[in-house]
């Protein structure tokens, strides 16, 4: 390897060189083996929040740059362009499958007179079923409770509007899988519930139990305030996406940021 007196320089004053190696063709970087020991150490334990002053100076002007601080005021519901129902749906699969407390708080819509701790719940989205009263349920949820309960398993078939119709029968065929269910003992008691805004659900009595989103909002907003910091993070989150449905308020459009980003 050949190094011009200019590099051989730099190198000595302890700056690295980068030169192009014909033997394996990458570029190399050529720094005395003092130097390099030095800041390999310097690295060895190094916490990453160590280097945050360094980065902040380093970003200053793009921070201080005018239009940035309009992302600290930004409303939490134009985080969303918009919501669907299987937005929501997946949102309550995870609370099922992963949330006890949820779980607890949800079975006793379904039995207020029967308090039960929830031993174990297996949450299933889009389940279809076929022959007699066939159909999809948006979420298909079954609670085991503890032997003193009376009741040793609950089957709730869910239905989620956000804006929707009812599609052909479709709160009769709900009831028929319920039916169907109970007939087949897949469960001690079967329940069909409407999860949906409150304003979708005040003229209807067609499912058993009939939950407002609003509701599930109360619920993340009521857990965030007793929460860790980025547990409440995840339970506002939550409630805001709920909150956009319940709305069904379309992003805002800033003409002013759009030409920021993009002129």
């Amino acid at each position: 390897m050949n190094l011009t007196s200019e590099q051989i320089q730099a190198i000595r004053q302890g700056e690295p060189v980068r030169v192009v190696l014909p033997e394996i063709g990458e570029e190399c970087v050529v720094l005395r083996a003092a130097d390099f020991e030095v800041g390999a150490r310097g690295l060895e334990g190094l916490d990453p929040k160590q280097a945050y002053p360094a980065i902040d100076e380093a970003w200053k002007d793009d921070w201080e740059f005018p239009g940035m601080a309009d992302y600290d005021h930004t409303d939490p519901l134009d985080r969303f362009s918009a919501i669907c129902e299987r937005d929501v749906d997946l949102l309550l699969l995870e609370e099922f499958n992963c949330n006890p407390s949820f779980c607890d708080w949800f079975l006793l819509l379904l039995r207020p007179s029967s308090p039960s701790p929830v031993h174990s719940c297996v949450a299933r989205h889009s389940v279809v079923s076929s022959g007699e009263a066939a159909g999809e349920s948006d979420l298909e949820i079954v609670f085991a409770l503890d032997a003193s309960s009376g009741a040793r398993s609950v089957l709730v078939l869910l239905e989620d509007k956000v804006s929707a119709r009812f599609t052909a029968d479709q709160p009769a065929r709900y009831q028929g899988r319920k039916e169907l269910a109970i007939h087949k003992k897949i469960a001690d008691e079967c329940y069909t519930v409407l999860l949906a805004p409150k304003a979708y659900l005040e003229p209807l009595n067609c499912f058993d139990v009939r939950v407002p989103y609003e509701d599930v909002e109360e619920f993340f907003e009521g857990r965030a305030d007793r929460a860790s910091d980025e547990t409440r993070a995840r339970y506002h989150y939550r409630a805001a996406l709920l909150r956009h449905a319940i709305e069904g308020r379309p992003r805002t459009h800033d003409e002013e940021r759009t030409r920021f980003f993009y002129e």
